[in-house]
Formats: C-alpha cells, structure tokens, sequence
C-alpha cells in the first residue's frame, strides 16, 4: 500500500512501539479487563436502561436526550449509566486529539477511509481534499466559540469528537435524519456539509461497489462506537487512563478496516 495508506499504517506502528507494554495478551478489548473468578451465586435479575446521573459526571441527567440518536442506540443495547460514560469520552477523545501525533493520524485516517469513499463514488479526489483539509482548518481554537453557536442551533451541545462523527454526521447527516441540517455557508457546518457532498455520488457507476465501501465504514464505527462505550464502568474514572485505552481502540479499529477494505 502507498500514499497515505502507507502514512497511516507507519503512524499507527511507531505509536504501538510507544505505547505501555505488557508481558501478557492483551483483552480482546481495551475497555475489558478480565475478571477475577468469582464463587458461584444466585443468578440476578438483567438490569433494565438507566441514565441516571453518577456523581461527578451531569448534574442533570436529561442532557443525555440532547444526544438522541446516540441515546436511542444505546438504550437499544440496554447501556448501563451511558451519561457518565459519554462524558468520559469527551474528555478523553480531547485529550487524544490534543496529542499532535495522535491528531495527525486521526486527520490521516479520516482522509484515507473518506478519500476512497470519494473515489468510488466517481468523484475526484481533488474535490474532496480540500473540503476535508478546510474542515480540519476551521476547528482551530479561536473559531471555538462560533462553532459551538452553530452547533447549538441545531441542538449539538459539545463540539467533541464523538457528538460530531457520530451524533451528526453518522446517525443524522448520513441517515437523512429530520429535521433536515440547513447551514449557514462558511461556517463550520457549510464546511462540513460540503465535506459530506463531497464524498457523496454523482452517478449510479460503481454504485454498488461504493455502497458496500460505505457499509464497512459505517460498520467499524458502529464496532469501535460499542467498544468504547461498552466497557467496564471503573474504566471511565480515569481520564488518563481512558484516553490511552480509548487510543488503543482506534488504532485496533483503523487496522481493522484498512484490512476489510483491502479484502473488499
């Protein structure tokens, strides 16, 4: 593999070798820790969905349903206590992208994964770079402050990794979800509607073979999206912590679907 594929496989290497070692195999996942054994026991009842608010994490409990897509998925899934966990995400995914090294591989991976959606979908890359390259530009610190206003007005509380990519663009934007998103053109969300439309298909050629490409990255989202927020409860108390466990997961990810996409 060349280009940025290659960048990205090197960055996600030189990271691992930096990373905290360990004698022993890791868990299949980073969120789960292995349990010590424990005595046989009465079995108890499944508990139901709850978002009730832990101490320390949302004073009141009702912002989660500011998230409602996410919400919605995982009260699906029966998630205990998902509102201390989506703020320990938060936390977590900023300190992460705080890392230069980390941001780039991010930014490097979101062009690879999205650059090829674009190709497939008969559109040229160059449309697509400088959409994406813009975006990236526009989140710089002193245009904070407009963004979480636009964001606002379309009920987006956080401007976080995890309220962007997934809340927005995955469960709203690429579901056609409604009400519709109508930005203001130039600022944050025109910038990333037009990222959106650049990826999107001109024509029914290789329709297909785009859609499937589309259904993986959707998938391994959705995969990593249950990894990090499935995790053991004790592992969210932690920030550090969290954010090396939650850097792991990605990169498990990433690696993930480069090969899915290789066999696709």
């Amino acid at each position: 593999m060349r280009g940025p594929e290659s960048i990205l496989k090197r960055r996600l290497s030189m990271k691992a070798c930096g990373d905290i070692a360990s004698p022993q195999s890791p868990p299949t996942s980073p969120f789960q820790a292995p349990s010590p054994p424990q005595p046989p026991s009465e079995p108890q009842p499944e508990p139901a969905y709850s978002i009730q608010s832990a101490p320390g994490t949302f004073g009141d409990p009702t912002e989660v349903y500011r998230v409602r897509f996410l919400y919605d998925y995982f009260a699906a899934k029966r998630m205990s206590n998902f509102p201390l966990k989506l703020l320990a995400l938060r936390q977590a995914f900023t300190i992460v992208l705080s890392n230069s090294q980390d941001s780039k591989c991010v930014i490097i991976a979101g062009k690879v994964f999205l650059g090829g959606l674009a190709t497939r979908n008969a559109r040229r890359r160059p449309a697509f770079h400088p959409a994406y390259n813009f975006l990236v530009a526009v989140q710089d610190a002193s245009h904070q402050e407009a963004i979480c206003t636009e964001l606002a007005q379309i009920g987006i509380q956080h401007f976080s990794f995890i309220d962007i990519v997934y809340e927005l663009v995955l469960m709203r934007a690429l579901q056609g979800a409604r009400p519709p998103i109508f930005p203001t053109p130039g600022g944050f969300l025109g910038h990333l509607m037009a990222m959106v439309f650049s990826f999107s298909p001109v024509s029914t050629e290789g329709r297909s073979r785009a859609e499937q490409y589309l259904f993986l990255l959707q998938d391994e989202a959705l995969l990593l999206l249950d990894d990090i927020v499935g995790g053991e409860e004790h592992v969210y108390q932690d920030p550090r912590s969290l954010a090396l466990a939650l850097w792991n997961c990605l990169e498990k990810h990433v690696q993930q679907l480069l090969l899915r996409l290789q066999a696709a």
